[in-house]
């Protein structure tokens, strides 16, 4: 070897620079590992998956034990423990539950407007619950409340409250002898009357006493002998309106007919 040269130890291959035989060999077998390794991977993961997932389908850990509830009113007690203590009988896991049947069935109560079932694990049920709010109370036609009283509620249906609550400070519906009892148009008029009372805010100027219905539509009957408002059966925001811009010059105890446009028609008593 003459001076200035060096050696260097190199694979055996050939001249053109190609890799030998063993080299090709140890590729293929690193190429090999890198294509079953992850399918091993996948498959691992999702028998982990699939076991954890029988585990908390069929464990003692998740079956519901008990149902909470969030407050309410005017719902029976005794009506919604008889429907949750149906769930808590069939021996049910907490997660494999059918919460959306559960919330619909308690929806199905007379005063739940709407339910939400949820989760606390390990083993119990948090039940939400949302109730219709009672809108005006209703009397018979010699306007006496009904034995247990009743409340229209937002959707214009009615409901009995319960005999244990003092009934709601809220107006009362009379109706005079003889009438059919309420349709669906009805309690939409009442509703209406009801919005149109709280906008104009007739009960800051004078409180409301009963709602009257009558052969000429509804009239709000002021408490106090302070009169009664003839308003029919439409526009009531605007007659109402009408009335409290010539209150103060209104006698006390008149009959104030609003049913005519731009018309107000006193009579006194």
């Amino acid at each position: 070897m003459t001076r200035g040269q060096t050696t260097a130890n190199v694979l055996p291959g050939r001249a053109d620079g190609q890799t030998g035989p063993l080299a090709r060999r140890r590729w293929k077998r690193a190429g090999s590992r890198r294509r079953w390794l992850p399918p091993l991977l996948a498959g691992l993961v999702t028998a982990v998956l699939v076991a954890g997932a029988w585990w908390m389908s069929t464990s003692p850990t998740f079956r519901v034990a008990k149902v909470e509830t969030s407050r309410y009113r005017f719902t029976s007690k005794e009506t919604l423990d008889r429907s949750l203590r149906g769930w808590l009988d069939r021996d049910l896991n907490i997660w494999t539950l059918d919460r959306d049947s559960l919330a619909r069935e308690i929806e199905a109560l007379p005063w739940v407007r709407r339910a939400k079932v949820g989760r606390r694990l390990p083993s119990t049920l948090q039940v939400d619950l949302w109730e219709w709010r009672p809108m005006l109370l209703l009397a018979d036609g010699n306007g006496n409340p009904h034995d247990h009283g009743q409340a229209m509620i937002q959707n214009g249906e009615a409901l009995p409250l319960p005999g244990h609550l003092l009934p709601p400070d809220l107006p009362l519906l009379v109706s005079v002898r003889g009438m059919v009892p309420l349709d669906n148009d009805e309690s939409a008029r009442l509703l209406d009357l009801l919005a149109a009372m709280r906008e104009t805010g007739l009960e800051r100027v004078c409180e409301v006493d009963f709602i009257l219905r009558e052969r000429r539509g509804l009239a709000v009957v002021l408490a106090g002998d302070k009169g009664r408002l003839v308003v029919g059966g439409e526009d009531f925001a605007i007659r109402l309106q009408r009335y409290l811009d010539v209150a103060e010059r209104v006698p006390s105890g008149a009959e104030v007919d609003l049913r005519f446009e731009r018309q107000v028609y006193i009579e006194e008593s």
